[in-house]
């Protein structure tokens, strides 16, 4: 549900802490995450409040709520919300283009993008980058081969249509374009020559 008011700043009462250049802040002992971007250099401040057990932080300018977190008895600890590490300035349709692009244009490819974010929609972007990052150890005909194999079984999954891609390879005889891959998990996902 999208927030609508007028954002003020939390209680006085509220202690201000300074967000560290990594987008954290610490608290007795205890380092505890803000959202990617949130730090705009070493006077960034964000108030904290404990509740029930948990660190509420909000914004130091207009009170907004930035993180919830369950407060660690440990000491030393991380405590972060995994949506903290992504810049959710960027939009997914932005990056899905960008992806697309560094790719080789074919239809096969358009299509499984556009099945695999239909079936695996939670974890779209984390397949992108997984792609993104392994993409370049492969010819362009064997990423094409990998994403129609891969659409053919219905596999929608970054990390298995690039282990599919390294059998292809490695099946071909061909070298690594970019070396440090390991060999596939999953070879039977692959037809027979």
């Amino acid at each position: 549900m999208p927030y609508k008011g007028v954002p003020t700043v939390p209680c006085e009462t509220l202690l201000p802490h300074h967000v560290r250049k990594d987008n954290v802040i610490t608290y007795r002992g205890n380092y505890y995450s803000v959202p990617t971007g949130t730090y705009h250099g070493h006077q960034t401040l964000v108030y904290i409040e404990e509740k029930e057990g948990r660190l509420y932080i909000y914004s130091h300018e207009t009170g907004k709520t930035l993180a919830v977190h369950k407060i660690s008895g440990d000491k030393g600890r991380l405590v972060s919300n995994t949506s903290h590490r992504r810049d959710r300035e960027a939009s997914l349709d932005d990056y899905e283009a960008f992806v697309r692009k560094e790719l080789p244009a074919s239809t096969v490819i358009d299509t499984y993008l556009s099945q695999l974010r239909v079936h695996k929609a939670r974890n779209y972007r984390d397949s992108l980058q997984f792609i993104v990052r392994r993409h370049a150890a492969y010819s362009d005909i064997t990423l094409t081969e990998a994403f129609d194999e891969c659409l053919k079984a219905g596999v929608f999954n970054g990390c298995s249509l690039m282990e599919v891609a390294e059998t292809l390879r490695i099946r071909k005889g061909a070298p690594p374009l970019r070396s440090g891959r390991k060999p596939s998990r999953f070879p039977g996902l692959i037809h027979p020559p």
